[in-house]
């Protein structure tokens, strides 16, 4: 991501800058920022867990229900059952 428009797109849409909001005021500032800790700490938890389960035997996946290849689709579904 080296371009601003693409790490802009990267984001969620929540966090992305609205036309409508006014920086002198300290909640909307505050709540932005609340929002970015939250989607880092999703993004980091997301990486762990992928990384973990890259380290398991494909047995163990086969028996869990889930395909090497699909280790990334099921991470992203089940922190979508998280939110």
């Amino acid at each position: 991501m080296t371009d601003l428009s693409t790490a802009c797109s990267a984001l969620p849409r929540a966090l992305r800058q609205r036309g409508t909001t006014r920086p002198a005021e300290g909640r909307d500032f505050l709540h932005t920022i609340a929002r970015m800790m939250s989607w880092i700490w999703v993004q980091w938890r997301r990486r762990e867990i992928i990384r973990t389960l890259e380290k398991v035997d494909n047995h163990l996946l086969r028996d869990a229900g889930i395909e090497r290849g699909g280790i990334e689709d099921f991470v992203d579904e089940l922190i979508a059952r998280w939110r």
